[in-house]
C-alpha cells in the first residue's frame, strides 16, 4: 500500500543513508546508490510498494549508461529538500 499522498509528497529528495538491502545487490547497482549518496533527485512517483522512485536519469545515465535510470527506496533513507 502506498503512503499518502500530500503537497510535500513530490518535493525533491536527497538519500541521506544507505539502506542494508544495498549490499545485496550486484556491483554496478551498489556503485550507483553510493554514486546518488548525498545527491537531490525529483520524486517521479511512488510504487504499488510504497517505495519512492526517483528520477536519477540526468545524473546517473551520463555516468553509468543506460536511458531514464530511477531508483526505487523507502522514504526512511530519504531527506526534503527545499
Amino acid at each position: 500500500m502506498s503512503p499518502p499522498h500530500n503537497d510535500r509528497t513530490w518535493e525533491p529528495r536527497a538519500i541521506c543513508q544507505m539502506p542494508d538491502w544495498v549490499g545485496g545487490l550486484p556491483d554496478e547497482s551498489q556503485r550507483v546508490f553510493r554514486f546518488c549518496l548525498g545527491r537531490v533527485f525529483r520524486v517521479g512517483e511512488i510504487d504499488e510498494n510504497g517505495l519512492f522512485v526517483l528520477d536519477v536519469s540526468l545524473e546517473v545515465d551520463p555516468n553509468f549508461g543506460g536511458y531514464l535510470n530511477d531508483l526505487r527506496i523507502e522514504g526512511e533513507y530519504l531527506i526534503e529538500v527545499a
